[in-house]
């Protein structure tokens, strides 16, 4: 697990400010691996093309540690290898994903939109810095001490 940059940016600021010692339990988010993920999706693929389909038009949830994003994108590829107009025009026409998409990527932009000099950003800087000097066991202990 990985702390959310944001909270670790929230964070920081406050800590500056004066505001707090640290704030006790970030949210946290886990990496994600793009090739372990297009693996998992294109073995998938290969094995059930129907609940691939499915899941890429969003009429199903994808198994547990696969993202649908993934699946998308195969079954994509896939539809572009085979000349597949039909499955193509059905994921750019009437797939969920492409929505949820297009969503997720107007949150982002908002986000980038943050001014870099906000108490946010200053909470997450000093937060990384201080972060990378300690040992993450001995990181874990201060937090734990914190709270």
């Amino acid at each position: 697990m990985k702390p959310s940059r944001l909270a670790q940016g929230v964070n920081a600021k406050a800590v500056e400010a004066g505001l707090t010692q640290a704030f006790e339990g970030l949210p946290e988010y886990q990496t994600v691996n793009v090739k372990e993920q297009a693996q998992k999706a294109t073995e998938l693929l290969a094995s059930n093309p129907e609940q691939a389909r499915r899941i890429a038009m969003g009429d199903e949830h994808p198994p547990n540690g696969v993202l649908p994003e993934s699946v998308f994108t195969a079954v994509e590829n896939r539809a572009l290898q085979q000349g597949d107009v039909e499955t193509l025009r059905d994921l750019a026409t009437k797939s969920t994903r492409s929505m949820e998409a297009t969503g997720m990527g107007q949150r982002i932009r908002l986000l980038a939109e943050r001014n870099p000099h906000s108490p946010v950003s200053a909470i997450r800087q000093v937060e990384e810095a201080r972060s990378a000097r300690i040992p993450k066991k001995q990181l874990a202990k201060a937090q734990e001490k914190i709270k």
